[in-house]
């Protein structure tokens, strides 16, 4: 029959029958987690490498293989069938339980080993002459059951010792251990001594680990406020982290792999700073749970549009979103509590006005994008006191009022403004009004017409020359004449 129907379905047991077969639509479950398919006549088991599988139990069947396996599987239970081999079992990072006794196995895998979070292994009457001592680097591991094996140059003292000396022995058969397992050695010990430091503290850091996946013994942590996974290779954070770090306020992924936004992190309710800096994401979910962060740092990053969800973080304060891709700037009025904001090196050319209605901006990075004209209202915005807004193409801006720093910047605004605009009815007592002039200001003005009247004058000038130190001179002489004229009305 086709039980594909069947996708929200998490138990198949079937064990004490008669079955001889399994449909092959098994394979499409993908919410699957326990099949119990003990006690009958099966002599395979369908592809469950697509199911989310963690308790599979086959035992006193007829089965020569075993089948492909998820690597959520953590319980395997496939004893008194007609296995002759574990392929596969090796990269099954969360296997805790494997009990294969009474097959016909031959012989186990070194990478075996590899299995970090296996705690209980039971090989018993096989046909294995030897057990690979790599089996011995398994820390978790405190249940070996070997008897009844044609094992070779092994104590039979062995047999009853305690899991510790088995251990040590499979260790001393490993044949010329390399640096290589040394090194590995002392990493496992190392990262033994962190956990329990992390565990303690409630601040985990896994930074510059070179790790693609987060070690099982990791997720085993609970309780922590701080966890620090940047410069790795990451792909994914799975959701165990955030499961037993509900309570996370700090999370540092900078520098990893990941291409989509993890949604377990998306979850964490309590999260006060993220940061996920130079990493591949082009999206974030709409929704996300984290209202109360204050810090959030997406740079380099792949994002060709504003993240709507960043407009209900209402307590954030610092927000860097400089070195991706965005066009456009929205309304950012809501963010009452925002105080420094990095837009820098992207591809705007617009920005909604609003700006005046964050109170609290006091640090705003507009560098090296594509805008044309900048907001008069930031000459409003009473706490900047840091603008960068160089390479843009603005028209009315010029390079030499840039060069001068944001005061200098803010008066230009300022006096852009028109007299009878909103912005001025709430204009800060720091800016001078409108009909006010800097007589310095004004004085630096007429000198650079004479110098340009002087260059004019000179010998050799080309026509093309000419034209533009005309067009020059007759700019700043509309500028100081609109300045001279504030400057009467004014007395």
């Amino acid at each position: 029959p086709d039980v594909s129907g069947l996708r929200n379905m998490h138990a198949f047991k079937c064990s004490s029958n008669l079955l001889e077969s399994l449909p092959r639509s098994v394979s499409d479950l993908k919410s699957l987690k326990t099949m119990e398919m003990a006690e009958n006549r099966l002599t395979e088991v369908p592809d469950l490498s697509r199911t989310q599988v963690v308790s599979l139990d086959i035992r006193q069947n007829r089965i020569q293989k075993l089948p492909r396996l998820p690597e959520t599987i953590s319980t395997l239970h496939a004893s008194q069938n007609s296995l002759k081999s574990v392929e596969g079992v090796e990269s099954l990072p969360a296997l805790t339980v494997l009990t294969v006794g009474d097959n016909s196995i031959e012989k186990l895998s070194p990478k075996l080993g590899s299995v970090k979070s296996l705690k209980i292994l039971d090989v018993s009457n096989n046909n294995l002459s030897t057990i690979p001592g790599e089996i011995g680097l398994i820390d978790a591991l405190n249940t070996l059951l070997f008897s009844g094996n044609p094992l070779r140059a092994f104590k039979r003292s062995l047999m009853s010792a305690e899991i510790s000396a088995v251990k040590k022995y499979l260790r001393m058969r490993i044949a010329a251990p390399t640096e290589d397992q040394y090194e590995r050695e002392r990493k496992d010990n190392a990262m033994r001594h962190l956990l329990l430091d992390g565990a303690a503290k409630k601040s985990l850091s896994l930074k510059g680990k070179g790790i693609s996946e987060i070690p099982a013994e990791v997720l085993g942590v609970e309780g922590l406020r701080s966890l620090d996974l940047s410069e790795n290779k990451l792909q994914r954070v799975p959701i165990e982290v955030t499961r037993a770090n509900p309570n996370l306020h700090t999370l540092l992924v900078e520098k990893n792999s990941l291409s989509v936004f993890p949604p377990p992190v998306a979850g964490l309710q309590h999260l006060q700073e993220l940061n996920m800096r130079m990493n591949m994401l082009e999206s974030m979910p709409a929704e996300v749970s984290f209202l109360g962060i204050v810090h959030l740092d997406l740079r380099n990053n792949r994002f060709t549009s504003f993240p709507p969800a960043v407009l209900s973080l209402k307590k954030l304060q610092r927000l860097y979103l400089g070195h991706n891709g965005l066009t456009k700037v929205p309304f950012l009025g809501g963010l009452g509590d925002l105080h420094t904001l990095d837009l820098g090196n992207n591809k705007i050319e617009s920005i909604e006005d609003g700006l005046r209605k964050v109170p609290k901006l006091q640090n705003l990075n507009l560098e090296n994008n594509n805008i044309r004209r900048i907001p008069l209202e930031l000459a409003v915005c009473t706490e900047l006191k840091n603008l960068q807004v160089s390479g843009n193409p603005f028209r009315m801006l010029k390079y030499s009022v840039i060069q001068r720093g944001t005061e200098a910047i803010l008066k230009f605004l300022y006096n852009k403004i028109p007299e009878d605009s909103p912005l001025l009815q709430n204009a800060p007592s720091s800016q001078p009004t409108n009909s006010s002039v800097d007589t310095a200001e004004m004085d630096a003005l007429k000198r650079e017409i004479e110098e340009l009247n002087d260059e004019l004058g000179g010998f050799g000038v080309s026509s093309v020359k000419k034209y533009a130190l005309k067009k020059k001179i007759a700019l700043k002489r509309a500028t100081l004449i609109r300045m001279e004229r504030k400057a009467k009305s004014n007395r």
